[in-house]
């Protein structure tokens, strides 16, 4: 793809839908702020418009590098996993830990995709572990209701005040519940449910005018942990309103508290890949796709 076929594609694809340019500056600072919230409440969830060639640099750093983060033990639990780690096993460990928790509400006949990811969504073919940043865990337990996991070194979802970030999404409309605990061990879990709509493109945030017959409602655990480190466990199921979406839910809040808290659910960090310091990122255009990854020598000037 070509510089002028990619500036095409975003033309096309991303602006074509967009009202006239009309923001000031004050707008502009509002609209980051709800995009900040909302990056943070649908992480992971949706996935690549249209494919795009995104350059990525990433450094990262272990938890005492990180300014303002605090550092603890690894519970003995996780440093085993941690001790034992083989990428080709580690999926029949995260499907065992998941199942043994939530129990019947994963029928035995229904089989659960768990792999490696980039960004927690898109996914990468055998051949690109090294460009690992989480890892995904995906049921289909219904055809209107989904269970997903995803395990993240993402300090910047661990960041900033869990109960400022509950009173913002409330107060904004963005979330319709959202409650946070501190746990024994010093770690947070923040609960919360909010509504997403259903896109050709996969899930966005919802409209005012949208058909009711296109919403699903999530409930989700984010566990923030002190060694820098995150898991979600999320169900999502379709309803048009949230008084029957708590009618069709599977599994309990304490359950996916129990799958967001295991601390067996940790993964090593792969090696970078030798000679790929500037990779471009070519990203599917759905959710079953895998990115393309090409690697560029590095310029020196």
């Amino acid at each position: 793809m070509s510089d002028e076929d990619l500036r095409t594609l975003l033309r096309t694809e991303v602006l074509a839908d967009e009202p006239p340019f009309g923001m000031t500056s004050a707008t502009a600072v509002r609209a980051g702020q709800r995009k900040v919230r909302r990056r943070r409440v649908i992480v992971g969830a949706g996935s690549a418009a249209a494919v795009l060639a995104i350059g990525i640099g990433a450094v990262t750093l272990w938890p005492s590098e990180r300014a303002g983060t605090r550092t603890s033990d690894i519970p003995p639990a996780a440093q085993e996993v941690l001790d034992e780690f083989d990428r080709a096993t580690f999926p029949d460990l995260v499907d065992g830990e998941i199942r043994g928790v939530v129990g019947d509400a994963i029928p035995p006949d229904v089989e659960g995709r768990v792999e490696p990811r980039l960004d927690s969504w898109t996914r990468l073919r055998p051949e690109h572990y090294a460009h690992t940043d989480s890892w995904a865990a995906e049921y289909a337990l219904s055809p209107s209701d989904q269970l997903f996991v995803f395990l993240r070194h993402d300090q910047s979802t661990n960041e900033g005040s869990a109960r400022r970030h509950c009173r913002d999404n409330l107060d904004a409309g963005d979330m319709e519940r959202c409650t946070v605990e501190v746990l024994g061990d010093g770690s947070v879990a923040i609960t919360s449910v909010f509504k997403m709509r259903e896109s050709r493109r996969g899930f966005t945030v919802p409209r005012a005018n949208d058909d009711p017959g296109l919403w699903w409602y999530t409930r989700q655990v984010v566990h923030r942990r002190d060694y820098g480190f995150g898991v979600i466990a999320r169900e999502r199921v379709k309803a048009p309103t949230l008084d029957e979406a708590d009618e069709m839910w599977s599994i309990a809040p304490e359950q996916l508290s129990a799958v967001a808290t295991s601390p067996r659910l940790v993964y090593e960090t792969p090696t970078p890949p030798e000679g790929c310091e500037s990779p471009t990122f070519l990203m599917p255009k759905n959710g079953e796709g895998f990115a393309r990854i090409r690697c560029r020598e590095p310029s020196y000037d």
